[in-house]
């Protein structure tokens, strides 16, 4: 326990850890506004898909209208300009 406590009373050790790091500043990507739509049976759930433009099944809890872009970013990294690991 006792390491536990020092561990958390450090002074802000992540100062010296974190030093020289780049800035990084997250946007708030969450919807503005979200509706819940109720559908009676799966042939109103095909039909509310037809119209939207998005496939819908009995899995789907949410969706993005207009359809969500995803970006592919698990092959992409951010280096310094003085990297040499390209």
């Amino acid at each position: 326990m006792a390491k536990i406590k020092k561990l958390f009373e450090s002074e802000k050790n992540w100062e010296k850890e974190w030093k020289g790091m780049p800035e990084f500043s997250q946007e708030d990507l969450t919807s503005a506004i979200s509706i819940i739509v109720h559908l009676a049976n799966n042939e109103d759930r095909d039909k509310f898909a037809d119209i939207i433009g998005q496939k819908l099944t009995s899995k789907t809890k949410s969706i993005w209208f207009p359809k969500l872009e995803i970006d592919k970013v698990k092959n992409k990294r951010y280096v310094d300009k003085g990297d040499k690991r390209k």
